[in-house]
């Protein structure tokens, strides 16, 4: 798990959850190509779906770096 002064990123979030990109983007109804580009800071992931992300990682919305 990639953690910085707490802080915990995307792809950590989703790898804790044993979830493919694919997987992940299934579940949030968006293409993987978008969860990489949030994982790679491409595009900025909406609260929406941070807050999802939250939930499936079992990660506070507040330790997820987006």
């Amino acid at each position: 798990m990639t953690v910085l002064d707490g802080i915990i990123t995307l792809k950590a979030c989703r790898a804790n959850a044993d979830l493919s990109a694919e997987e992940l983007a299934d579940m949030l109804e968006v293409t993987s190509t978008t969860v990489y580009n949030w994982e790679k800071g491409i595009t900025k992931i909406s609260y929406k779906y941070l807050k999802k992300i939250s939930d499936i990682s079992n990660v506070p919305v507040e330790l997820i770096k987006a």
